[in-house]
Order: C-alpha cells, then sequence, then structure tokens
C-alpha cells in the first residue's frame, strides 16, 4: 500500500540483537546508570559553576560505596541504630499465614500448617530479618535458597516435591554479591533482570548462581528494578557532621577541661642545665599532669595553672539528630530510645506503628515472603491456595496512662452525648460503637495496601 491511496506506510519491526549482545546492552545500560549516579554525585554541593564546591571544603566524600556504607553501620552508632530500628520493629513478631478472605479466614489449613512446619524448621523469620537489615546497607540483597535437586547452583531448578527438598536459606549482602548477566528473553517476565550471579561468602570460594535459586530483594527501587537507594546514603552527609561535632568536642573537652600550666624562673633562678637534673623536673611535672600525683616540688619556680573550660555540644547534636530523624521518618523519640530519659508520645508512637505497617505489606510481604511462596510453588514444593493474606501483630499497645485519659474522655464524652441524644442530634447507639475508648487506637499513617489479601491466578 502507499500513501497516495490514503494508507500510510507502517514501519517494519526491528529484529532483537543477538542474546549475547543483548546481555551486553543490559549491562552497558547499568553501567550507564551507575556513571549517570556517580554524576548527579559529583554535581552534588557545588555552586557558582563549581567554583564553590561544599562537600570538598566540608569533608564530604562526592562518591560513596557500598564499603562506605558498611563502615558507617558497622562503627557509626547511630547509624546502626538507624538500620536495625525498621528491622526489629517490622520482625519484632513473625506474621500468620492466612487462608481465606473475608470472615472465612482460617489459620489452621493444611497449607497454613505446611509453611509454619517449614518455617521454623529451616529459621526462616532470623534468616529473614538478617536478609532485611544487610539489604538496608546497600543497594541490594539476595536470599540464596538451597535445595536437594541433583543441579548445580548455577543450573535452573527443576520441579521438585515437598518442602523438605528446600535444606537451607542463606542471605547475602551486595558487597558479597557479583551480577554477571541478565535475563534477555522478551517473553519472560524477568526480563531485563539479572540471570547469573557470583556470590563471594568471604573466604575467596566464590561460585557461580543461577538466579531461580534467589530471592533478589530491594528495599527502594526508585530508579531500576535491580539497585535500590541505601538507607543512610540521603543522610549519609548529616552522620559525617554528627561524628565530627562529637569527635571534636570530645578532643576539645580533654583539651579545654585541663588548659596546662606554665613554669616559669623566678628572678635570679634559672633552668637547670644538666641532662639529670632535666630529666627530674620533667618526671616530676609529667607525674603532675598525667598521674595521680598532686604536688611539686620546685627550687627557684613558680607553676600558674590556666584553669579549664566546659564544652556543651548538645544544641548542635540536637539540630543534626532532629534532621536525621526528619529525612529518615523516624520519630526522635523513637530513634533515641530510652536513652533520651523519656518515652515515646502515643502521637509518635502511633505514627511509627503507621510506618512499620506499611513497610510490612508493601516491603516485607510484597517483596520478601510472597516471592518466597510463589518460588516455593514454581518448584511444586507448595502448593498455594487461591487466596491468602498475612496477619502481623500491631507494634502499638496503648499505655495505662493512655488507657485511663481515654476512659476519662470517653465518660465526659459520653455525658454530652446523652444530653444530646434527648434532641435527636446524636444517635447514642453509634456513639458507643465507635468511641469505646481501648478499641481507638491513634491515628495510623494510612497504607492502601494494608491487609488486602493475595489472590493467585494461574499463569502469573
Amino acid at each position: 500500500m502507499n500513501e497516495a491511496n490514503g494508507n500510510q506506510k507502517q514501519n517494519p519491526v526491528p529484529e532483537l540483537p543477538p542474546p549475547r549482545v543483548m546481555a551486553e546492552i543490559f549491562m552497558a545500560l547499568n553501567r550507564t546508570m551507575a556513571g549517570e549516579r556517580r554524576a548527579l554525585a559529583s554535581r552534588a554541593g557545588k555552586s557558582f559553576g563549581g567554583d564553590r564546591n561544599l562537600y570538598h571544603t566540608l569533608g564530604y566524600p562526592e562518591d560513596l560505596e557500598y564499603q562506605d556504607f558498611l563502615s558507617m553501620y558497622t562503627r557509626g552508632d547511630l547509624a546502626q541504630r538507624i538500620i536495625e530500628a525498621p528491622v526489629d520493629d517490622t520482625w519484632r513478631h513473625a506474621p500468620e499465614l492466612r487462608e481465606g478472605d473475608g470472615n472465612d479466614v482460617d489459620s489452621d489449613t493444611p497449607f497454613t500448617n505446611t509453611f509454619d512446619a517449614f518455617a521454623q524448621d529451616i529459621g526462616l523469620w532470623n534468616q529473614l530479618e538478617q536478609l532485611d537489615a544487610i539489604t538496608g546497607i546497600g543497594r541490594y540483597g539476595v536470599l540464596l535458597i538451597g535445595i536437594r535437586d541433583g543441579h548445580k547452583l548455577d543450573e535452573p531448578v527443576e520441579n521438585i516435591v515437598g518442602l523438605n527438598q528446600v535444606i537451607y536459606l542463606q542471605p547475602y549482602d551486595e558487597g558479597q554479591v557479583t551480577i554477571n548477566s541478565y535475563v534477555t528473553n522478551r517473553g519472560s517476565p524477568n526480563y531485563g533482570l539479572p540471570e547469573q550471579y557470583t556470590i563471594d561468602p568471604g573466604e575467596g570460594d566464590s561460585f557461580p548462581v543461577h538466579y531461580s535459586r534467589i530471592i533478589h530483594v530491594v528495599e527502594k527501587p526508585r530508579f531500576s528494578r535491580i539497585y535500590g537507594q541505601p538507607r543512610l546514603e540521603a543522610i549519609y552527609n548529616r552522620l559525617m557532621d554528627l561524628q565530627k561535632v562529637i569527635g571534636s568536642s570530645a578532643e576539645a573537652y580533654w583539651k579545654l577541661i585541663y588548659k596546662g600550666a606554665i613554669i616559669s624562673t623566678k628572678d635570679g633562678y634559672s633552668l637547670p642545665s644538666d641532662a639529670d637534673s632535666v630529666t627530674e623536673l620533667e618526671t616530676k611535672i609529667d607525674d603532675y599532669v598525667n598521674d595521680f600525683r598532686r604536688f611539686l616540688l620546685l627550687d627557684g619556680m613558680e607553676m600558674k595553672d590556666l584553669g579549664s573550660q566546659n564544652v556543651d555540644p548538645s544544641n548542635l547534636v540536637d539540630v543534626i539528630i532532629s534532621v536525621i530523624a526528619a529525612t529518615m521518618g523516624i520519630p526522635k523519640r523513637i530513634l533515641m530510645g530510652s536513652e533520651l530519659g523519656e518515652l515515646a508520645s502515643s502521637q509518635d508512637a502511633g505514627h511509627w506503628a503507621g510506618r512499620i505497617a506499611s513497610r510490612r505489606t508493601k516491603y516485607a510481604e510484597g517483596r520478601i515472603l510472597n516471592p518466597l511462596l510463589k518460588r516455593l510453588s514454581d518448584w511444586g514444593a507448595l502448593e498455594l491456595p487461591k487466596i491468602y493474606s498475612w496477619y502481623w501483630q500491631p507494634l502499638f499497645e496503648l499505655s495505662d496512662v493512655d488507657r485511663a485519659a481515654a476512659a476519662k474522655n470517653y465518660a465526659d464524652s459520653l455525658v454530652s452525648a446523652s444530653a444530646a441524644s434527648a434532641s435527636g442530634a446524636v444517635d447514642l447507639d453509634e456513639f458507643r460503637e465507635k468511641s469505646t475508648p481501648y478499641t481507638v487506637q491513634p491515628e495510623m499513617v494510612p497504607d492502601p495496601f494494608d491487609s488486602d489479601p493475595i489472590e493467585t491466578m494461574e499463569g502469573e
């Protein structure tokens, strides 16, 4: 057909390059993305056309690697708390697997009992808690599923029967994993995702692994399905500021709490000239300054103490921690814990509980638990029901003081509502149903995915 007949020419469908070329293209794209992120990082902190570089002036690294985050986590005190706080509260209580939906929900079925026994035997919840923590240090983490199927780890998994074929679960962090190749089959749901990994446990005994034996976990895949954002990346500069303030304050305190002393000779006297006398004098002064000796016998000399000065960095430390807490979405009292000497308010606790509830459903379920169940189902090790869901114990509980305050407020409100119900302005029964204390919890952060059951479909 031609344009003269009123029909437009159709462009031919381009042919895809060979798989090896496609794999190289995917790897190049990922290198390009990493290069763009490094280029973006190199522009951070620059102003006046690059003439002023705040990162360089303030000592912040422009390019952050996995080892930087790992070092900050292992020795960064507050950094470890930031990584561990959401992990501890997410997995504080193991979730309960339930079958069914609506009013027809049961946690005591052959499916749930089989999974519960498997989780207990293999130590599932400890492994997932560890996986969550190490995933947050870098851009991703992986969970290696060891099975007894007669094939090598770099080969795809064949169908297996029974969960007894699954013999171990082992988490690995980004520093122990290298992605070697990517899936190039456009008909695969894993198109563009890793196909082959190399895992190095750290003893120099690395081994290749096929993706079908791995759960690839990313917490915040904002720019990629493969790489997320390390939890410490956005606050790395503030953590360095905290180290500078606390470290320099400690050094200043050490120097200013005792400024030292000036020892001078009186008129008509001079310092000793022979080596033994000089050594003896230096020893006396050193014992006085650095030891417990608190007297000096000086012939023809006098000593003047320069005094001391206190150093209080608390205001600056408080500002930095407030910025960190706001950036991470962790209430300050929750972040600092009992070290503040005060308990978190109901509002703080409720806000944090809402964030953890959202994290449980979107991340723990969506990126770890459900992919694990589906992987076991694909292998034939576990038969999934049509509908299942996870139940998590609430993180937030009212204290006795809060309960007493709620009861008093309810009693006062009930008196007012009773008077208003006489005129028909208030439905007293509806008021009691919606406002009874102990059933009303502080407002949580809304989560559109919360408590949604998972429905499995054939071919999905």
